[in-house]
């Protein structure tokens, strides 16, 4: 009798664990982001990330942790984007200059691919916090 009543208690436990599973699975597929290089996947469908992620923004929203990270996202990203046409424009103005002041010609062009060269790591780090978020945001809808 105490066996019947112990394997009875543990499968209506391990059946209310599949339901619970079960139940964190669909959650996860219909809620969850992943990110691709300029597209984000969520309930199978595949949408634009928008210029400055724009788009994905909407859904960062669920999450105040996931926005405070977005946020830092944005900030890397104006810098990159600022310092990358900064640097473009730096050296190909250099070649609007007389071809006698070649000393200031040089001098603008090393500025200019330093600048550019400066924007790839901020890049970087905005794409790591743009990661991040989206990974706290799945976090975040799972809770």
């Amino acid at each position: 009798m105490k066996k019947t009543i112990l394997i009875a208690v543990m499968l209506f436990a391990f059946s209310g664990s599949q339901l619970f599973a079960q139940s964190v699975l669909e959650k996860y597929d219909s809620e969850t982001i992943y990110l691709s290089t300029y597209k984000y996947y969520k309930k199978g469908g595949s949408h634009r990330i928008g210029l400055m992620a724009k788009n994905l923004k909407k859904e960062m929203a669920i999450s105040p942790n996931a926005m405070i990270e977005f946020g830092k996202y944005e900030k890397k990203q104006k810098q990159a984007i600022l310092f990358w046409s900064a640097g473009i424009l730096t050296f190909a103005s250099s070649y609007l200059i007389d071809k006698e002041k070649e000393e200031l010609r040089a001098s603008m062009q090393l500025a200019g691919v330093v600048m550019f060269y400066v924007s790839f790591p901020l890049q970087l780090k905005a794409t790591k916090h743009l990661n991040k978020s989206v990974w706290v945001r799945n976090r975040d809808v799972l809770k």
